[in-house]
């Protein structure tokens, strides 16, 4: 008998029940926070591409400092203005990955992010870790301070390559209902610019779900072939050359793709399909 595992059962029982079902509350409200913190950065980057001070306003405190790779430094009030005079100008950008740390009140996020920019009439495009830190204000999150730092970075591609489990998949059914899927998966890209991807559904959601006719047959989806990864757009292309669904042989299938530590989000970029994998890259034996 497993001696260490009757005690805890034994101190677990001993706990009043209330004390049982606050760490799943508290679990859920983190939840939130890191969804919402994310949700945040992403908004960050979006105003900075649609040159919208307002919107950044709400997200900046204002006891806001940033201090960016170039070694300059920059207010709320700064900030804002460079966005509003064109002084700062962004065609594109990509949260490439985001990692939350929650201490109560405050935040620490972590990551990368690449972008397309002109910064008082240089060239600022390239790869950057961040770091930023939130403080929650009445029930609100603002960034108070963050750090940016130039880096040379692995290509997407160099990141892609290797063997990825399936995580979670979800599914989004047109009257907003979200399914989450009970699936195993794994998905391959190798140095060669050869892919396979394969899922089992391990067991049968109790609705419809658009996708399976797509792409499953009996539960399980499967296809192989060569890819090709677009840094600019953020997408890689899984060029078909045999699977489950015979239909897609000889076809494209683009998928966009984002980072948050060892793990990989792939969505597609059909509007009509409304599906999230979540993938994590499996260590070497």
């Amino acid at each position: 008998m497993n001696i260490a595992r009757v005690i805890t059962c034994a101190l677990l029982l001993s706990v009043p029940a209330g004390s049982q079902s606050a760490p799943a509350a508290t679990e859920v409200s983190q939840s939130q926070d890191v969804k919402m913190l994310k949700q945040l950065e992403q908004d960050w980057l979006d105003s900075y591409r649609e040159g919208n001070a307002d919107k950044m306003s709400k997200i900046l405190a204002d006891d806001f400092i940033g201090r960016w790779g170039d070694g300059s430094t920059q207010t709320k009030v700064e900030q804002l203005k460079a966005i509003r005079t064109g002084e700062e100008k962004h065609s594109s950008n990509h949260l490439d990955e985001c990692n939350v740390r929650l201490y109560g009140d405050t935040a620490v996020v972590t990551g990368l992010q690449s972008e397309q920019s002109v910064l008082e009439g240089r060239d600022g495009s390239g790869t950057y870790s961040y770091t930023d830190v939130f403080v929650k204000r009445g029930g609100r999150w603002q960034i108070v301070a963050s750090e940016t730092k130039h880096v040379a970075g692995k290509s997407a591609r160099e990141r892609l390559i290797g063997s990825w489990k399936e995580i979670s998949s979800e599914e989004s059914l047109p009257d907003g209902t979200v399914l989450h899927l009970d699936e195993v998966g794994l998905v391959t890209y190798d140095r060669s610019g050869h892919m396979s991807g394969q899922s089992m559904r391990r067991s049968e959601p109790k609705q419809h779900v658009p996708s399976d006719s797509i792409y499953q047959s009996s539960g399980y989806d499967a296809y192989f072939g060569t890819f090709t990864v677009d840094e600019v757009k953020h997408t890689v292309t899984h060029h078909v050359e045999g699977g489950v669904a015979r239909q897609f042989v000889g076809k494209d299938l683009v998928r966009s793709y984002s980072f948050e530590g060892d793990r990989l989000i792939l969505k597609p970029t059909n509007a009509d399909e409304h599906w999230t994998v979540l993938l994590e890259k499996n260590k070497t034996y």
